[in-house]
């Protein structure tokens, strides 16, 4: 008997059996592969849902839309009653007037000599022009108009702007008599009631206002030296 057939045929019985055990190996890899790419879809379908529940909760954000024009007219509101406040513009008005203190005008006052007094730069040149024996020049007040008289005996005597002038205690061209009277209880007429009053000027004995009046009303304001001696 020959021993060489049978364990020849033992050898291919066993390559037969791993090659048929390689190949299930190799379905049940593929088997496994194949299971566990299906869930994998079906993970990832699971947090689609999510997304879209997050986009619902944009529908809100109108809201906010309509608050915004209520809080802008309530500021259009508060602006318009401000305006009305520059009504008192009219004030400045009387405080730009020019005011007579006891001795003078501003920085020109009486008893200048005709240097000092052009040198306020508050007048003109001097011009040669006799209203008596002693006042013998004037100059022109520069800005509100009138005159100054120069007499050689107390250099600048009358101060006697045309407009835009008061007193300290506030009066003014315009004013009524029964404001003069008031405020400078004592006086003295010269004329009539629409002629010319001369005033006591407080804190200056030696000065005078010259105050000239018609229809009852102040017409013009000059300061003037008691004893001036240009003109009555």
């Amino acid at each position: 008997m020959n021993l060489a057939t049978p364990a020849r045929s033992l050898r291919s019985a066993v390559r037969r059996s791993r090659a048929l055990l390689g190949t299930g190996a190799v379905l049940l890899a593929l088997g496994a592969a194949g299971c566990a790419t299906a869930p994998a879809a079906s993970s990832t379908a699971a947090p689609s849902p999510t997304v879209t529940a997050t986009t619902v909760e944009v529908a809100p954000s109108p809201s906010v839309s309509p608050s915004t024009p209520a809080a802008a007219s309530p500021t259009a509101a508060t602006t318009s009653p401000r305006t009305p406040t520059r009504s008192p513009s009219a004030s400045p008005s009387s405080s730009s007037r020019l005011v007579f203190d006891p001795d003078g005008l501003g920085e020109l006052k009486l008893g200048m000599t005709k240097e000092q007094a052009l040198a306020t730069g508050m007048i003109r040149s001097f011009q040669n022009e006799a209203s008596s024996t002693t006042c013998l020049a004037k100059a022109e007040l520069k800005g509100v108009g009138g005159v100054v008289w120069w007499s050689t005996e107390r250099g600048i005597v009358v101060i006697a702007p045309a407009t835009g002038v008061q007193t300290v205690q506030g009066l003014h061209v315009g004013s009524s008599r029964d404001a003069v009277v008031k405020v400078y209880p004592e006086w003295a007429v010269s004329g009539d009631e629409n002629g010319r009053l001369l005033v006591a000027v407080p804190g200056n004995p030696d000065a005078r206002f010259r105050i000239a009046m018609a229809n009852q009303k102040v017409t013009s304001i000059a300061l003037q030296h008691t004893h001036q001696g240009c003109y009555e």
